[in-house]
């Protein structure tokens, strides 16, 4: 009886080759991120990809019009001790506010030296080596009470992150929508009036 034997061969196709992409970060040093997470910055947003949801309508991740005054003269001050969560979130809100300025903290210390400096229009909180989500979240607000604070995590942290004074709450799978979710934030605190005791 003769003997069959079947061989399987998987082709697994190459990585493209990217380029480092530097990032100067507050404390001067630069980093750079060999293959991005999840997707080079030049591909197709997954959310082009996805199937359209109609019950909910699509939010936009198209630049803002900076000739409004909620939208000029930008500066958001991201805060985690993850690269791979700095550059998404950079990257996401570059899209959507290109002529903001965007200072990234890996430590609560480099942060909190950043508030004492000028306070910024938002901040972005995930975590740090320091603090946790929460923890990190309430020495900023009590650095920043009219700052507006939106928390990241991969966990669903929201009843908790609003109940230490975040404005918002999000997970990292939205993140390719930070950039409306900010420009939301943005537009309604211009609509409310001012409050002299907050900076």
């Amino acid at each position: 009886m003769n003997e069959i034997r079947l061989a399987v061969i998987t082709f697994r196709p190459a990585l493209p080759t990217l380029k480092p992409t530097p990032r100067t970060q507050l404390t001067g040093e630069t980093s750079t991120l060999s293959v991005p997470p999840f997707a080079p910055a030049s591909a197709q947003p997954f959310a082009a990809m996805a199937e359209p949801n109609h019950s909910n309508p699509p939010l936009s991740t198209s630049p803002v019009d900076d000739t409004r005054p909620e939208f000029q003269n930008l500066i958001f001050l991201l805060v985690d001790d993850s690269p791979d969560g700095r550059y998404l979130i950079s990257k996401t809100l570059l899209r959507k506010f290109p002529r903001a300025t965007i200072i990234e903290c890996r430590t609560a210390e480099s942060a909190f030296a950043a508030l004492a400096k000028e306070m910024p229009s938002l901040i972005v909180a995930h975590r740090t080596y320091e603090f946790n989500g929460i923890d990190l979240l309430r020495e900023l607000r009590q650095r920043a009470p009219g700052v507006l604070i939106l928390m990241t995590s991969g966990i669903d942290r929201r009843e908790l992150a609003l109940q230490a004074g975040a404005d918002a709450f999000y997970t990292y799978d939205e993140w390719l929508m930070v950039g409306s979710h900010v420009a939301q934030l943005l537009m309604t605190r211009a609509q409310q009036p001012k409050d002299p005791g907050k900076s």
